[in-house]
């Protein structure tokens, strides 16, 4: 966390969590640290449904199964709205990371490919076969000069 979140926080800080996330979340968006708006709504989020901090163990018990459901969808929004804001920035694998996060992998790999770095033409061919949004691009794509010997099927299971 930057300085000036810092002292956002503690300038709000006696007037509880919420006041404290929704000033991460404004300070986050104007340094354009969008991992951390999300984080900040969806714990607004978790609040507002009345779920505990450790809500991933209610999932077990199967107690509160539509506020956990309200709680994934609003996660897999907030997500894609990072992946927006990245994008907008121009920052093609944070963006394609967060798509992924939202369950939307065919955007997720086409961002990777558009990126263009070998660690992100992975993760490209890791959608495109893994999570079969397009086998056959997956495997050209590993077939290409710059990855060759690099990418196997067996690194990623």
């Amino acid at each position: 966390m930057s300085k000036k979140m810092f002292q956002a926080i503690d300038k709000v800080s006696s007037q509880g969590l919420e006041a404290m996330l929704k000033e991460i979340e404004r300070v986050a968006m104007q340094e354009h640290d969008y991992d951390d708006v999300w984080h900040a709504k969806f714990e607004l989020k978790r609040i507002e449904l009345g779920l505990p901090k450790n809500y991933y163990e209610l999932k077990k018990t199967g107690k509160n199964k539509a506020k956990l459901e309200q709680l994934e969808k609003a996660r897999k929004q907030f997500r894609e709205e990072a992946a927006e804001l990245y994008k907008a920035d121009g920052n093609l694998s944070e963006a394609a990371s967060n798509f992924a996060q939202a369950d939307k992998l065919k955007e997720a790999m086409e961002l990777y490919l558009q990126d263009g770095s070998k660690d992100s033409i992975v993760m490209a061919i890791y959608y495109a076969i893994d999570r079969k949004v397009n086998p056959k691009l997956g495997f050209d794509l590993m077939n290409l000069p710059a990855l060759k010997g690099e990418v196997s099927l067996k690194q990623r299971k």
